[in-house]
């Protein structure tokens, strides 16, 4: 390897700590079909925001961070709609919230033993919104 070719492979693998650092930690993807049992009830994210998943195919959310401003600020949504289960484009099942008539896919991810829910807020600053199931009171 020429020392040219050597000094930019290093200089690129000196790059992959510091965009998984940008992404926050690492998501793995939900392996296997997702319930309507495992969807219902209280989902807090760790953006502030909050999804209630009704068994009637209804969902509210409080304070859910959809879009990014000035590279660190959210716009941040509460109302409420409809929600089923859909596929994204490469064939894997999703959560799709549609609200207003607008479409907000939601990625199934692993969440410790469970699962858990992202939302992308946006790719090209790598902001999403990861969603834990909480017991409700």
């Amino acid at each position: 390897m020429g020392s040219d070719r050597r000094r930019s492979w290093v200089a690129s693998a000196a790059l992959v700590p510091a965009l998984v650092a940008a992404c926050g930690a690492p998501v793995d993807p939900y392996e296997g079909a997702v319930t309507k049992g495992q969807l219902v009830g209280h989902w807090k994210g760790d953006c502030g925001g909050t999804i209630e998943v009704a068994e009637d195919g209804t969902f509210r959310f409080d304070e859910f961070a959809y879009e990014l401003i000035d590279g660190k600020d959210f716009r941040r949504l509460s109302g409420g709609g409809r929600w089923a289960l859909s596929e994204d484009l490469d064939g894997r099942e999703e959560l799709e919230l549609v609200h207003k008539r607008t479409h907000y896919p939601v990625e199934f991810i692993r969440d410790g033993d469970g699962l858990g829910l992202r939302y992308i807020i946006n790719v090209d600053h790598e902001k999403d919104c990861v969603f834990s199931k909480k017991p409700t009171r």
